[in-house]
């Protein structure tokens, strides 16, 4: 990773901002794929500047920064992801996490219903969207209810039963509120 990263700077810092690109890509995927959460934002931060429109990095920075609790940064990274996307699933999941985290519960749990309003049964983020409303009761028992009638509508669309919370929410809930990986 280090001489990568190395290599990612030298081609900075000569000009080469496409082979820069690719090297600072493959040393954010290293530091994501090892858990180094705090490193891989320093190095998509990085990358960000040479290419600010690379929206998957934009979104696991953003996924990073709550997953090393600097949710605020993760709300400033979402703003244009969410602008110019607002039904997108991976990103509204973020911005639910970062609100929880950052003590507003009762938002969150209004994100994940309203991702649940808008979802299609089509949606390849079903499973995603459902493990989310799971978890509206633990930030905020009054939507519990509505909650827990859009997880059985949207189980019924995806064909799957509406007994009891998922393997993911329940593995959502032990990883202390993190997002995944979009």
């Amino acid at each position: 990773v280090a001489r990568r990263l190395r290599l990612a700077e030298l081609h900075s810092r000569e000009g080469q901002t496409a082979a820069a690109i690719e090297q600072f890509k493959r040393v954010c995927d290293q530091l994501w794929a090892a858990g180094a959460f705090q490193d891989y934002t320093r190095v998509a931060e990085r990358l960000l500047y040479h290419d600010a429109n690379i929206r998957d990095v934009q979104r696991d920075l953003a996924s990073a920064y709550v997953r090393i609790g600097q949710a605020r940064k993760a709300v400033a990274k979402l703003g244009s992801l969410l602008q110019a996307t607002p039904e997108d699933v991976g990103c509204n999941e973020i911005f639910a996490y970062a609100m929880a985290q950052m003590g507003k519960e009762d938002k969150a749990a209004s994100i994940a219903i309203e991702i649940a309003r808008r979802v299609r049964k089509d949606n390849p983020d079903l499973g995603k969207v459902i493990a989310l409303l799971e978890m509206v009761p633990t930030w905020d028992s009054a939507q519990d209810g509505e909650a827990k009638r859009l997880i059985g509508e949207l189980r019924g669309r995806a064909g799957k039963p509406p007994s009891g919370p998922s393997p993911a929410a329940r593995q959502a809930a032990a990883a202390s509120s993190s997002p995944a990986r979009a």
